[in-house]
C-alpha cells in the first residue's frame, strides 16, 4: 500500500506485519519498496514474533533477500487476502491514504500519527 507525503512525487510505501489470528498489527514502516525497507519492517518485529512466526507475503523480490527462507511463504492467497481487505480499510478510513482526495500527508509524522491512531483504534 502506498500513499504520498505533501507532493506526489514522494510516493511512501506503507509497510505493516499483522498478527494473522488475531490482526494485531506487529510493526509498521514507511518508505520505500525495496529490500532497504523490507529489512527496516523486519528489525521492528519483536523477536518473540521472528521465533515462532511464518511469514506470509506478496512475491516481492526484497522479502527474499531478508526473510529467513524456511519461514518464508509468498503468495498464499488467504492469508494475504485478509491483510489486502485491511488496506482496504485504511484507505476508507484514514484520509491521506484515499486516491483521490485534497487531504493528504504534509509531513511523515504526519502519515505515521494517522496510521498509528487508526491501527490501534481499530
Amino acid at each position: 500500500m502506498w500513499s504520498y507525503v505533501k507532493e506526489k512525487r514522494n510516493k511512501q510505501w506503507i509497510w505493516l506485519a499483522r498478527e494473522a489470528h488475531t490482526g494485531l498489527a506487529v510493526a509498521l514502516h514507511i518508505g520505500a519498496r525495496d529490500a532497504r525497507g523490507a529489512k527496516a519492517l523486519y528489525r521492528r518485529i519483536d523477536k518473540a514474533y521472528k521465533r515462532k512466526a511464518i511469514y506470509f507475503t506478496d512475491n516481492l523480490k526484497a522479502y527474499k533477500k531478508v526473510l529467513p527462507e524456511k519461514k518464508h511463504e509468498p503468495g498464499k492467497g488467504g492469508i494475504i487476502n485478509y491483510q489486502e481487505r485491511f488496506h482496504l480499510t485504511l484507505r476508507q478510513r484514514v484520509s491521506p491514504l484515499v486516491r483521490k482526495t485534497i487531504s493528504y500527508a504534509k509531513t511523515y509524522k504526519g502519515l505515521i500519527g494517522a496510521l498509528t491512531f487508526f491501527i490501534n483504534y481499530y
